[in-house]
């Protein structure tokens, strides 16, 4: 069986929570699991996510939060190129609406 790719889908599921924090997250966390994204960044966005809000269940989330804490998972060599740099601001960056 062929794995469903929506690169669009993932980035605004990590956009709202990026955006819309804890209330996006308590939403989203239930139904997604890193296992629910195809592209290798969004699981490494995913995962450091999962890490802030496991630290912190209303947690504010930003560049640096979020650098912080794939510093803490040993994730942050991902981020290193400025391609994956670009990927997650443009994620973080992703305008959309919490409903």
């Amino acid at each position: 069986m062929n794995e469903l790719r929506d690169p669009a889908a993932e980035r605004a599921v990590l956009g709202g929570v990026c955006a819309f924090g804890s209330d996006a997250w308590s939403e989203a966390s239930d139904l997604i699991s890193v296992k629910s994204f195809t592209i290798d960044s969004n699981k490494t966005i995913w995962k450091c996510l999962e890490g802030i809000f496991s630290v912190n269940p209303q947690a504010t989330v930003d560049y640096p939060t979020l650098m912080s804490t794939a510093t803490g998972l040993g994730l942050a060599s991902l981020f290193e190129s400025a391609a994956e740099q670009s990927h997650l601001r443009a994620v973080m960056n992703f305008p959309i609406k919490l409903e």
